[in-house]
Parts: structure tokens; C-alpha cells; sequence
């Protein structure tokens, strides 16, 4: 866990979902073909921690839209899998986008990125959730 990640916002309940937006080449037919999942790239930030909305407090297609640009699917992702990572979370409004919903993910790296591992077993968590007809849908 970074040195400068705030502690755990245990007011975030482990029954909420986080929802991130996903390109086409994001996402995965899973195994049983009844929809999709993130891939672990969803998980993965420019540095710093991942950036994100709580459910409870949007709704998919406001995380879609919240885009400047591009066609996206919305992913949920279980906070209770975040938290099973070791990873806490940050309720972070975003005043000047008008964002309320806004959440910081931290996760193991010194920046407090996720670091490979966690991305790939909480992707594994993931479902998509939106399934936009406008953005690449993979076979």
C-alpha cells in the first residue's frame, strides 16, 4: 500500500459495486458465454490510483457518459474484491465535473496503481454490466 494512500473508507460497503468504464478490447466473453468481464487492462491506471464511481451513488450510464470521448461498456467491479486485494477506497466527489459518485481505488504500488496480480484476480470478479451497442463488442 502507497505511503500517501488515505486510510480505507469503511463507509464504502463491501456489497457496493465500483463501476469503470471499458473499450471493446477491455472486455471478455466469459467462459460459459452468458456475458461479458473486464479484462485486467480495465484495472490498470496511468499512475496513481485508479479512478472510478461508486454504484450506489450513479448509474451505469452516467459512468458511461461521464467520457469526454469514445464508446465505452460499463464494468462492475465488487468492492468487497477490491478489499480482498488489500486494496482501500476513497470516496473522492468530483465537484468540478459534477461527479458525486467518484471513487479512488489504491492499490499495492509505491504511486498506489494496482499493481499486475491484484488487476488480474479482481478482474476475474468483474462483470459488464452495459454493454453499449455503439462500442466494439468482442466475439
Amino acid at each position: 500500500m502507497p505511503d500517501q494512500a488515505p486510510p480505507d473508507d469503511r463507509t464504502i460497503e463491501d456489497g457496493d459495486h465500483i463501476y469503470r468504464r471499458a473499450r471493446g478490447d477491455q472486455i471478455k466473453l466469459l467462459p460459459d458465454g452468458s456475458g461479458y468481464r473486464g479484462s485486467s487492462a480495465i484495472l490498470v491506471s496511468s499512475g496513481g490510483p485508479l479512478s472510478a464511481d461508486l454504484a450506489s451513488l450513479c448509474t451505469p450510464e452516467q459512468t458511461r457518459d461521464g467520457a469526454a470521448f469514445g464508446d465505452f461498456h460499463v464494468v462492475a467491479i465488487p468492492v468487497k474484491a477490491l478489499r480482498d486485494e488489500h486494496c482501500s477506497l476513497e470516496h473522492a466527489p468530483d465537484l468540478e465535473h459534477n461527479n458525486p459518485a467518484h471513487v479512488h481505488v489504491y492499490g499495492g504500488k509505491r504511486d498506489g496503481a494496482l499493481t499486475n496480480s491484484q488487476a488480474n484476480r479482481i478482474s476475474q470478479t468483474t462483470r459488464v454490466i452495459f454493454l453499449n451497442p455503439d462500442a466494439l463488442i468482442p466475439d
